[in-house]
């Protein structure tokens, strides 16, 4: 009797509902990352604008000119 009392107590177990749980959290885990590292990867790549800011002032030196044109 003891065990047939433990067993009603016991709440069901929802196998069909964590399957799908487990599924989600996982692929949540594995594409967090990646969204944050192609987020970064598209800063870096589009910054054409900081780029050539950056690049602008050694274009008008003479000296990096002769460098290139050699």
């Amino acid at each position: 009797m003891a065990v047939l009392e433990a067993r009603r107590t016991e709440p069901p177990r929802h196998r069909a509902k964590s399957f799908p749980a487990v599924v989600l959290i996982v692929l949540g885990c594995v594409l967090a990352p990646l969204g944050i590292v192609a987020s970064w990867a598209a800063d870096v790549v589009g910054a054409t604008d900081r780029y050539v800011a950056t690049v602008a002032p050694l274009a008008s030196d003479p000296a990096v000119q002769d460098a290139a044109a050699e």
